[in-house]
This record gives structure tokens, sequence and C-alpha cells, in this order.
């Protein structure tokens, strides 16, 4: 398999985008003009996307790679925590400065260590990254057990007891869903769907990719469009319960996989003509650096925004500035912090790990 993996880089990219549509709001709500940008909201899909490549990446890891367990926690422990810390605690201090209040300490801390709560994290962008170190576990208790050709199994039962939990009991019981740290969250499907395009690649290699992307593109904001009304506030939530939570992971990760199925027969037939645009590698490279930072960004222009007075009549001029601003501050983070970190740590991996004899 081509290691650079151009599909993926491009899902990745546009999964990125989609988040910070939907999370450039805070801007707009800086100068009051919510509304005009509350068809953004479709870009909520964009963790669904997210979702869906980390599933079809885990199998490649899991077939391909990191068959020793302590080598997968390690890397994804590295991976993952460093940077996550770093931009929390500069969230941290921002909120200290900003608010001068207390800081409930227990919380900061199960935010730092991704621990799956009930609430929102600290850094709010970290609730996703709960779900997958919930799907990280799982992938990583088959590899020591040797029994990852069973994660699609265990994916599809959770999630179907995840019904049961999270829409059965609300919407025919009329009780809430007990607390189920993640373990029988909806988004199982998302990760199911990524594993399924991986194990069934060969055979969803489609003539029709442009058809298929076009398509899928299109679906996200027709899902929102038609979903929106019906959740209160307007706006999609990132824990989905009941029905509707269902039909959203339902439709959002179905568009996912399509886009996902689409840009792969892409790659495969003309590579060179659709992934040629260097920019988007780039940021399909940072998007990890962006996703967590891009709401400390947001949050700095809001800040400004208020303190100057801006006119709501230069929403959109502001609102591309500053997700022009929060691309250029991950790129530069991703090339002189984390480029160079993942470089050492790979290293560190290759000279401490022996080859396989075969």
């Amino acid at each position: 398999m081509n290691k650079k993996l151009s599909s993926i880089q491009a899902a990745r990219t546009i999964a990125i985008l989609m988040v910070l549509l939907v999370h450039v709001g805070a801007i707009a709500r800086a100068v009051g003009a919510q509304q005009q940008v509350i068809f953004l909201d479709f870009g909520s899909a964009g963790v669904d996307l997210f979702f869906v490549v980390s599933g079809f990446i885990m199998s490649v890891v899991a077939a391909e790679r990191e068959r020793n367990p302590t080598v997968f926690f390690t890397k994804r422990f590295l991976r993952i925590f460093p940077m996550y810390w770093i931009f929390t605690l500069v969230w941290l201090v921002m909120s200290v400065i900003v608010d001068r209040g207390a800081t409930d300490g227990e919380f900061v801390l199960r935010s730092l260590f991704i621990w799956p709560q009930f609430e929102l994290p600290y850094l709010f962008v970290g609730w996703s990254l709960e779900h997958e170190i919930i799907f990280y576990g799982i992938v990583g208790v088959l590899l020591t057990l040797r029994a990852e050709q069973y994660l699609a199994v265990i994916l599809a039962t959770l999630f179907a007891v995840g019904i049961a939990n999270h829409v059965a009991l609300p919407d025919f019981f009329d009780r809430p869903p007990f607390w189920d740290y993640h373990l029988l969250s909806l988004y199982h499907f998302d990760f199911l769907l990524g594993v399924l395009i991986f194990r069934f690649r060969h055979r969803l290699i489609l003539k029709q990719w442009r058809t298929v992307i076009f398509l899928s593109l299109l679906a996200f904001p027709a899902i929102a469009y038609f979903l929106l009304p019906f959740f209160e506030g307007a706006v999609l939530p990132t824990q989905p319960e009941g029905a509707l939570g269902l039909v959203r992971v339902l439709t959002f990760g179905v568009a996912s996989a399509g886009l996902i199925i689409g840009l792969w027969s892409a790659e495969q037939y003309s590579p060179s003509h659709i992934f040629a645009w260097s920019l988007a590698n780039r940021i399909g490279d940072a998007s990890f650096s962006l996703y967590l930072s891009h709401h400390i960004v947001f949050a700095v222009i809001a800040y400004t925004v208020l303190k100057i007075g801006i006119p709501a009549v230069f929403i959109w001029p502001l609102l591309l500035i500053a997700i022009g601003v929060a691309i250029l501050f991950s790129l530069a983070w991703y090339d002189k912090i984390e480029a160079p970190y993942n470089r050492m740590t790979g290293r560190a991996f290759r000279t401490t790990t022996p080859r396989p004899a075969t």
C-alpha cells in the first residue's frame, strides 16, 4: 500500500476544514452575527469523517506494522498526549488570565488524561479524543490477544448495544442512558465504516469517483439542513442520543464513508491529478495541530474583535481571515514543533524496536 495514503490525507484536510467552519462561529457570536453562519454547522460532520479515517488507519496499523501492543500503545500515547497537554495548558493559562477565577483541578486533570467525561473537557475539542482513545484501547486489546481480525465484529456489537442504551432507553422507556464512558458510543459506527472500507478496499475502487466525491460533499450540508430544525438551539450535538442522534451518526457516517471511497478510488485512477495541491497535503499533515490549536486562535481573535468593536457587516472577511490565521499558525507549529518531535520519537522506535525476522 502507498505509504503516503494520499486519499486519507485528502480526507483529513477536508475534515479539519469542516471543523474550522463550524467552530469559527465563535467569532460570529462575538459580533452578534451567529444567525448568519448557522448553516456552517454541517462542519460538525468533520469529526465523523475523522473517525472513519481513524478506523481505516488503525486497520492499516494492525494489518501491516504494529502487531506489538506495547509499541502500539506507546506510539499512540506519544503521538497524542504531549501535544494535547501543551494546548490544554495554554488554554488554562489564557482562561485564568482572562477570567481571573478559580479552576477545578480535578476537572483539569481528567481533561489532561483524556478521561471519558459526561461534560466537555477543559479544552473542549478533546471530547473527540476521548472517543479515539476508547477505539485505540479496543484495537490494542485485540492486538494483545492476537484477535485483531475481530475488530469489525466488536465494533458492530458495541454499536448495537449502544443503540439500546442511547436510543431505546431515552426514546422508548423515557429513561436517560446509563453512563458508559463512551464504551457504547454510537460513534463506533464511524470507526466500523473505516475498518470495513480498509477490509474491502480492493472491491471499492469506483470509476465514477468524481460523482461519488461530489455527492458525498453535497450530502453533508443537506443532512445538516434536514436535521438542524429538530435539535434545540439549532446546534448539532457532539454526543448523539435518541433516534435523532442515531440518524445523525448514520447519515454523516455514510456520507464520510462515501467521500473516503471516492477519494480512495481517485487515488487509484488518477493520483497525480487530484492530489497535486501541495497546500492541501500540508494541511493534512498539520491537521492534528490545527485541530488542537484552532479553538485557541479563534478565541484570541474573538476577544480582540470584542475589544475593538468590529461591526457585524465585516463578518465574512473576518471569518476568512480567522481561518487563514489558524491554518498558518498550525502549519508553522507543525513545521517547527510537531514534525521534529514526531521524527525524534520515530527514530527512538527504530533504534529500540528489533526488526522481525521475516
